[in-house]
This record gives structure tokens, sequence and C-alpha cells, in this order.
């Protein structure tokens, strides 16, 4: 909103991320970059977070002139910050212990999910000497400042922002030839079939998967059957998956892992990469804190020849006259597409992979593409109708320009409103190499 940096009050989470657990070791001798009102600003503070927006922008901390300027956009920033956070003092505004606790949580949340899972995070605060406790007291000043921040600028700015239908429209007559284009789209239907195991493998894989189970029911922890017999790269960590939401893992693995209580295991539960046992260690807030065990089964080279060979099969009875809606309904392994008869609807050429954009572009209305294999199976497309690109509307763009128009009004808003906070106030700024 005030400099070529991202935006400090969304971006200050992924800098507690990046950083943790780990915090700046303090030099024994520290200069001052610049003094605000009261509030000093130490060159050492400025110098942690040129290294932090240095990996993040991937400036190469070599190259003195882009180094430069970067610790003087971080610099003026802090100093904004700093100014911000002093009104919001002045005016009473304070923080709740609720909305304190709600940010760290936060906090300590993306850590955990950079780290990769809750085992992992734990490892690296035991290799930095740290207590979690100890880490939410270390990230509590920087959450506090930045909640501050996000009050004031909400008070103070985002709420006397408004934009009326007349101001879009005009902003919209005026704009409309710098607007991007409504691109090409074409509207598909869908049927994936899945490469699968045959039956052989699925019984083994199902009857290995009874005997871990059997194995934790006769007294083992899970944590070490986990370790032991697992196919999961999470075996060594004895399965922890950390917390996850719903739509981060397959469907039918978070259907059985969000209908168990906290401390109860599953059966053995089939999706498409297995077997696995689970176990909920935590429910909270629409998220889940679980273990798991998988059993992989792999298909064999038949396995695929036989997928192959179905899909090639269904594109010929379609192209027979057989109804692609009807052959999806059976034979789709995409379930949500599946039960519409296969229809995506209307995408956006430009954002179709292009292994599946080259399928389809040749194609006229009604026609059914040839097999596309990836990974997991093969795809058939067929094309039910086409757009070309053409100039948006106003009504199709309408929310859109309201926000641009919102954002350039916030930006006005915020400049306005800081520059008159910096007239008042004392600000030092001292040179450094």
């Amino acid at each position: 909103m005030r400099s070529k940096l991202p935006g400090r009050l969304l971006f200050v989470l992924l800098l507690l991320a990046g950083s943790a657990p780990g915090l700046r070791a303090e030099s024994a001798i520290d200069g001052i970059a610049a003094i605000v009102n009261k509030n000093v600003i130490l060159k050492s503070e400025v110098d942690e977070q040129v290294l932090i927006y240095a990996r993040e922008l991937r400036i190469d901390l070599s190259d003195s002139t882009k180094v430069s300027q970067l610790r003087k956009e971080i610099l003026d920033s802090m100093i904004e910050e700093r100014l911000i956070v002093d009104e919001a003092n002045k005016s009473g505004v304070s923080l709740t212990k609720s909305e304190l606790k709600e940010g760290v949580d936060r906090a300590l949340s993306n850590t955990i999910a950079r780290a990769g899972s809750e085992q992992i995070f734990k490892e690296e605060l035991a290799r930095e000497g740290l207590t979690e406790g100890e880490l939410r007291e270390k990230y509590e000043p920087e959450v506090r400042k930045q909640l501050l921040l996000i009050k004031m600028v909400g008070r103070e700015v985002r709420s006397k922002v408004k934009v009326s239908d007349s101001e879009i429209q005009d902003y919209y007559n005026k704009k409309k030839a710098g607007l991007p284009k409504k691109p090409e789209e074409v509207r598909l239907s869908h049927i994936f079939i899945r490469i699968k195991p045959d039956s052989v493998a699925l019984k083994n894989g199902t009857a290995r998967a009874q005997q871990i189970l059997a194995r934790i029911n006769k007294g083992e922890s899970f944590e070490t059957v986990a370790q032991d017999a697992s196919d999961d790269p999470s075996a060594k960590y004895g399965g922890d998956l950390g917390f996850f939401s719903r739509g981060e893992l397959d469907p039918a693995f978070e259907q059985a892992a969000f209908s168990l209580a906290e401390g109860q295991m599953s059966g053995v539960v089939q999706t498409r990469f297995g077997f696995h046992i689970i176990k909920v260690e935590k429910k909270e807030e629409g998220r889940v804190k679980a273990r798991h065990i998988l059993v992989r089964v792999v298909p064999r080279d038949k396995d695929k020849r036989d997928t192959r060979a179905l899909a090639i099969s269904l594109r010929k009875r379609m192209a027979d006259g057989e109804d692609f809606a009807a052959l999806a309904k059976k034979y789709s392994d995409e379930k949500e597409t599946a039960e519409k008869g296969g229809d995506i609807g209307f995408v956006d050429v430009s954002t179709v992979p292009d292994e599946i954009r080259e399928a389809v572009a040749p194609l006229l209305v009604g026609e059914v593409s040839e097999p596309i294999e990836d990974d997991h199976g093969y795809h058939l497309f067929q094309v039910k109708d086409r757009t070309e690109e053409r100039d948006f509307i106003y009504s199709e763009m309408k929310d859109e320009l309201r926000e641009m128009l919102s954002q350039e009004k916030m930006k006005e808003g915020y400049d306005k409103w800081v520059a008159g906070i910096k007239k008042k106030a004392y600000i030092e700024i001292r040179t450094w190499q």
C-alpha cells in the first residue's frame, strides 16, 4: 500500500514463519538506523528484514544497488510502522487478549505449516533450545504491533473509503481501452479413468493393512508401527501429518479422518494411493491433526494397458453415437463431474495445461479428444461450446472494478494520512554502509 515491498501488514506472518523458530542474534554493539519520536530503530533490525526480503524477492545480496534500495524501502516502512503504532497508543486503540492470542496462534500455525509437520517443527524447536511457550512469547511483540497497524489502517483509512456505482461506471469508461480482454473460453466435458491395481494386488494390500491394524489392536503404539510398516514418507515421523483442512488431502481419506473423534482410530480406509489406517489426535475449528499408516498398492503395466484400452473403446463408442454424458456417469472416476455427465463448464483456454489445450484445440464442437495420459490415468474431453476473445462488458467487471477503485482510494487515503502523521513527528534517519 505504501512501497514497492510486499505489504508488511499482509506479509508479516510469512516473515515470522520464514525466520522462525530461530531469532536474530543481537550484536553486542549495535548502531541506530533511525529515531522516530521516542523510538529507536536499530541497524540490526533493518538488516534482518533486508535478509528476509532479499530471500523472498530473490535479490542477490552482492548487488549493492538493489540491496541499498531495498534497505531504504524497509527503513521507510519501519518508520511508518512506528508512527502508526504511536498514533494507535495516543488514540487509545488496543487489542483484547483473545485478539492477540489468535494472532500468535496464526503465526505459530504458519511456522508449523512451513516446517512440514508438527513433528519436524518440534525437532527444530529442540535444536534451537526453545519451548513452544517461549516461541509464542517471542512472537507476541511483533504480532501485537502488526495487529495494531491493521486496526489503525482499518479505522483511519479503510472505513472511510466509499465507492458509488456511478464512480465505478466512470472508472470503467476511463479505463476501458486498457482493461484486459475476456479470454477465449471452451466448454468441456470430461471423463477420467484411473489406473487401478488388479484384484489380486488389492486383495494382498488389504491383507497387509489388516495385519498392521492387528498389531496396533494388540498393544503396539501407532507411532512405532507407522515407523516400521508405513509406505508413506511420513513414516519417519510416526505417520504424523500435522493439521489439515478439508480439500487438502484425498477426499476418501478426509471423509474418514473427519468422521473420527479425538483419539479414535479408523479401520482400513482405501484411497487412490492404497490402504490407510488413520488415528485422529486433535480436532479444532474445521481442522484435524492425524497420523496415518499407508500400505501402497501400485498398478502394474498390464493395469495401465487395460485402462488405456478402455479409454479408446469409450471414445469409439461415442464416435458411433453413444452419449458422452451417459458414459461419463457410468465410467468416470472423477465423481464430482461424473454426476453432471462430465460437464466442467467454460474454462479459460490460457489456463488449461498444455497437453489438454493441444488436444482440444483442433476439435469441433461435439468432438472428443484422443485419450490423454497422466500419472494417474487417462482423460477424454468433449468440446461442448467455444467463445472468442472479446472485451469485458461492464456488468462482468463491476465487482473487480469496485475493488480496483477501492484499492486506489485506499492508497491515496493512506498516503495522505501517513503524510499528516509525519508532519507532526520527529524523524531522524542516520546513514550507514
